[in-house]
């Protein structure tokens, strides 16, 4: 779980700043891959071959439905979170979606540690610990190797399952291709 205080203009055109919570337990974790759990295989596969196929349109939607799953309020002195239409619709309609949404457009840090933070704590080491692995590559070596050599010093091309570190360096090889 991840608690973010977002700016942004109300409707009046009034500055706001809101918390908002972002969580997935892992029985929502789960069910999406259940969803996606085909043919073409798990979630994580499925989202592999999107971001291969340069499918950016499928890759925003599953990014959006990551997101507003796991969007939620916290009520005061409350220890749970509220989740529902409502909650999402408010998100969405307030500004507060645009104005994070274009925060992680223009910081992939930011997008790297609230990804990080959406997932349970446990899943969120484990994945630490598997991109302790790849820190045998200097950034330089990273940023040099081809496409298919980083994306295997990664963990895959799913830039949501990579750590901070390989979403900074996929940024400058973009940046530099």
């Amino acid at each position: 779980m991840i608690s973010e205080f977002i700016k942004y203009n109300d409707l009046d055109g009034k500055p706001v700043v809101k918390e908002w919570y972002f969580s997935l337990d892992k029985a929502e974790i789960a069910e999406m891959k259940i969803r996606h759990d085909d043919e073409t295989g798990t979630l994580e596969d499925y989202l592999d071959r999107i971001i291969k196929e340069q499918d950016n349109n499928k890759l925003l939607d599953n990014f959006q439905t990551i997101l507003f799953k796991s969007v939620a309020i916290r009520p005061a002195g409350a220890n749970h979170l509220v989740k529902n239409q409502n909650i999402r619709d408010e998100f969405v309609g307030s500004g507060a979606y645009e104005a994070m949404f274009m925060k992680m457009l223009g910081d992939a840090e930011y997008a790297a540690n609230l990804v990080n933070g959406i997932i349970p704590k446990d899943m969120a080491e484990q994945a630490a610990k598997a991109a302790e692995k790849n820190q045998q590559f200097t950034d330089a070596e990273l940023l040099a190797m081809t496409d298919e050599a980083f994306f295997q010093a990664a963990g895959g091309t799913n830039p949501m399952r990579w750590d901070q570190r390989f979403l900074l360096l996929a940024g400058k090889r973009k940046v530099a291709a």
